[in-house]
């Protein structure tokens, strides 16, 4: 009796086990989890949603698509002819790193996708289609407002003002971070002389080489009267101390007299020229000071 009312309870109760496990397997099943710098969209019939960590997607009811939106880098390079032009006509040979991402907020996700799809986001052809044409625009008015050697000299202010160029509206994408790889003055054989800007860099170079080979000249020019000068003062000084030297023999042997010995003569002959040496020195550095 007791087993024929505890039969039904026992089946009930495996039943809704069984129930509860299938339903957590199929749960299991149509969530879709995502990993770090993705976005999940669900076409919910007649709503589109946006996920950053996962959801539950149900086969048949919902189309889902799952974007990229990590920071992904995007390289640009200008050589040769094609370097940016300084204000001083010298031209520029960049490599520049510009780090994009999809901006985190279901409304940019969105945009991002109806404009490229979800797949193409991130991809550089896509990135590339998009953005170098604008960056490079950014770079080159950048580069034309100040001389070569100033953006040399001022490398962050140079990365500012191109990231301020650029601006923050990139129709749903962030610009994260902006690194200058390289910044160098493009090799005068690359430049075109028939080229009216490539003309007036092949003068801005050679007036600042001819500055500099005339300046390394006036140096060395210098240096080497300076030493001519030295070396003469040298052999002045040299004179002086053994014309003293020859004086101070004569008056220590008239004060010594023959009470002195050869060594004890010498002696004092060695302190007095180390006093004359001193001496000498210091009215030498006291005259060139």
């Amino acid at each position: 009796m007791v087993l024929e009312t505890l039969l039904p309870v026992a089946v009930s109760i495996a039943t809704l086990l069984l129930l509860t496990v299938g339903l957590v397997a199929i749960y299991g099943q149509m969530y879709v989890k995502l990993l770090g710098g993705q976005a999940l969209i669900v076409n919910k019939m007649s709503t589109l949603e946006v996920f950053f960590t996962g959801a539950v997607v149900v086969p048949g009811l919902h189309k889902s698509e799952v974007m990229n939106i990590s920071t992904t880098g995007l390289v640009i390079e200008r050589n040769g002819s094609g370097g940016l032009i300084c204000n001083d006509g010298i031209r520029a040979d960049l490599r520049a790193t510009f780090s994009l991402r999809v901006n985190r907020t279901t409304e940019d996700v969105l945009h991002v996708a109806q404009a490229v799809g979800a797949e193409r986001a991130m991809q550089q052809t896509t990135l590339e289609e998009l953005f170098v044409a604008k960056f490079s625009e950014a770079l080159e008015s950048v580069a034309a407002a100040k001389t070569f050697a100033e953006h040399r000299e001022q490398r962050d202010a140079f990365t500012s003002a191109v990231l301020k160029e650029i601006g923050e509206d990139l129709n749903g994408y962030t610009l994260d971070d902006l690194a200058i790889d390289r910044f160098e003055q493009t090799p005068i054989e690359h430049l075109d002389a028939n080229n009216i800007l490539d003309a007036k860099g092949i003068l801005a170079i050679t007036k600042s080489t001819t500055a500099a080979q005339l300046r390394t000249t006036e140096l060395r020019t210098a240096h080497a009267r300076r030493m001519k000068e030295l070396e003469t003062e040298s052999k002045e000084l040299l004179v002086e101390l053994e014309s003293r030297q020859a004086s101070a023999l004569l008056r220590l042997q008239k004060a010594a007299g023959s009470e002195q010995t050869k060594e004890q003569l010498d002696d004092r002959l060695l302190e007095r020229l180390r006093e004359l040496v001193e001496t000498a020195v210091e009215a030498r550095l006291a005259a060139q000071g």
